[in-house]
């Protein structure tokens, strides 16, 4: 029996619910019959920025979810152990932690920035592996009771239209870009957001970064133009899009700086 989850969400697709004195995370994740037209055209999109696979296939009707949950687990990666499945549409799993975003907002500023690098680095640990989150969100990163990072609600379906290279800055931008709730000084949130960039391409040996982020940048100085002809349309999203841009020009100008020294 499919159990009744509280209102309480880690994000839009977990939820959270307690039983028998024990947390546990449920999620439903069918693959709904809109989304190969999504993955199409995020395929095309991806084609027009040059970061494609170059191919495309209709995905299944469900989710690989819980197939690579299963393999992170074997791989010794941080994520919350699957109880139980159901047809692979949803899925339970032992709570564990509680959310980043949520238990560090009112840390001060400069242990915040300490967390968010070790968050990086955990990332480049899953890069390193061959592995990608795809949803690296801070909202879907828990704190456990050992102050480590544990990761929830993966994207997998996303490798069916990028290259892995391009879902490493996927990753890596989605992270930085999600600390509106922590930093509400707009020049210090860039800031954060490229020194968590920068420290993470520091430790990072795949060069190809580097030329990624190049055409990145160029789409957010497209997107910042449509932003200005529809100001007040997007809200937090045209805030997000803005503050990774300039993330991206101090990123970049770093980079080119230090050949030159």
């Amino acid at each position: 029996m499919k159990p009744k989850p509280y209102k309480f969400k880690l994000s839009k697709a977990v939820h959270k619910f307690d039983w028998d004195g024990r947390t546990y995370f449920w999620k439903h994740s069918p693959l709904g019959f809109h989304r190969p037209l999504v993955y199409l055209l995020m395929h095309l999109c991806a084609r027009v920025l040059g970061v494609s696979t170059g191919g495309w296939s209709m995905p299944g009707f469900r989710s690989r979810e819980v197939k690579k949950l299963s393999f992170y687990s074997e791989s010794g990666l941080n994520i919350p152990r699957i109880v139980t499945t159901y047809k692979n549409a949803w899925f339970i799993m032992l709570g564990q932690g509680e959310c980043l975003e949520k238990s560090i907002v009112d840390w001060d500023d400069e242990q915040k920035v300490f967390m968010l690098l070790k968050c990086a680095d955990d990332l480049l640990k899953w890069h390193s592996q061959g592995h990608h989150h795809g949803a690296s969100q801070i909202r879907n990163l828990l704190l456990n009771d050992k102050q480590e990072i544990v990761r929830i609600d993966f994207e997998e379906e996303l490798e069916l239209v990028f290259l892995p290279e391009a879902l490493k800055v996927i990753d890596l931008c989605l992270m930085v870009g999600s600390l509106n709730q922590l930093f509400f000084d707009r020049e210090q949130r860039q800031k954060v957001m490229a020194q968590i960039m920068l420290h993470y391409l520091s430790k990072s040996s795949d060069m190809n970064l580097n030329s990624i982020i190049s055409r990145l940048n160029l789409w957010f100085q497209r997107a910042s133009y449509l932003l200005s002809l529809y100001p007040g349309k997007l809200g937090t999203d045209a805030i997000r899009i803005l503050d990774l841009e300039k993330c991206l020009q101090i990123v970049t100008e770093d980079m080119y700086a230090k050949p030159q020294s």
